[in-house]
């Protein structure tokens, strides 16, 4: 009996220990450690970028890993008391401080502005234009993408696009064909129902996907199964389906959507939730 209740001990301690091996290697991210304060302060953020009237976009949110130039606008009301040294731009990974740092933005000739940045690593990221203001600094956060080599068979990224402005365009894998993503009303709120509408071209016929599907998920932060399935609708090759965004406690507005299309392969996009 007693080396019965031994080999059960060991089996049992032997689950443990694989179950944190298999967490530890597998998790992506960190996950906030107090999510409800993050949401406050998400809500204080939100709020000051709206009163202050200011708006930033950037022109571009696609690049190569490296050194590389961030070039944005800023507009709106009280735009023009924005100076030259009240600008920098900070970038990090959503799941990880390690590569995070501010760097000074300089305005252009034309009106725009411009800082150099380094993304030392493909993958998600955030890039953030904080204006420096009486009453302390205003973060504008966005979405960006830095390409690189490597990805898995089938599975690919879209380009530059934001999906706030409009539908986004990507290639399939392996020459496949490509699929066109929108998600309406724009711009792109959480805890609201929206609609996701994909249009699939395929470079062969006949085009006849095993189901289409979108994947929302949380680069970092694990935020629950949330697929959106498709319907077949009017005119050839468009699929549709409403879903909700949820919202994440910890403020956190950079989301993937992964359109999957088997057996063509699946494509993800970056983008923003809850945009002033």
């Amino acid at each position: 009996m007693k080396a019965l209740i031994a080999v059960v001990c060991l089996l049992g301690l032997g689950a443990v220990v694989g179950a944190v091996v298999i967490g530890t290697r597998s998790f992506d991210g960190t996950v906030v450690d107090h999510p409800y304060e993050h949401g406050l302060a998400w809500d204080r953020d939100l709020a000051r970028r709206r009163e202050s009237g200011l708006e930033v976009r950037l022109l571009g949110t696609t690049f190569s890993p490296g050194p590389t130039r961030a070039a944005f606008t800023i507009s709106g009301a009280g735009s023009g008391t924005v100076g030259d040294r009240d600008v920098t731009v900070r970038v990090r990974r959503p799941s990880s401080a390690e590569h995070e740092r501010e760097t000074p933005a300089l305005r252009q000739p034309d009106g725009s502005w411009a800082a150099a940045v380094l993304l030392p690593v493909a993958g998600r990221w955030e890039l953030a234009v904080l204006v420096e203001r009486s009453d302390g600094r205003i973060e504008f956060p966005s979405a960006i993408v830095v390409t690189g080599e490597g990805g898995g068979a089938g599975a690919g990224s879209a380009d530059g696009c934001d999906l706030n402005h409009g539908p986004c365009t990507a290639a399939l894998a392996g020459g496949a064909g490509s699929l066109t993503l929108e998600i309406a009303p724009r711009p792109i709120r959480t805890m609201g129902e929206q609609e996701f509408s994909v249009r699939l071209a395929c470079a062969a016929q006949p085009c006849a996907p095993q189901g289409v599907s979108v994947s929302l998920t949380m680069p970092g932060m694990y935020m629950g199964e949330n697929t959106v399935p498709l319907a077949p609708a009017a005119g050839g090759g468009l699929y549709r389906g409403r879903g909700t965004i949820v919202r994440c406690p910890s403020g956190r507005s950079l989301w993937q959507a992964t359109v999957k299309v088997p057996p063509l392969g699946e494509v993800s996009f970056a983008f923003e939730t809850d945009r002033p």
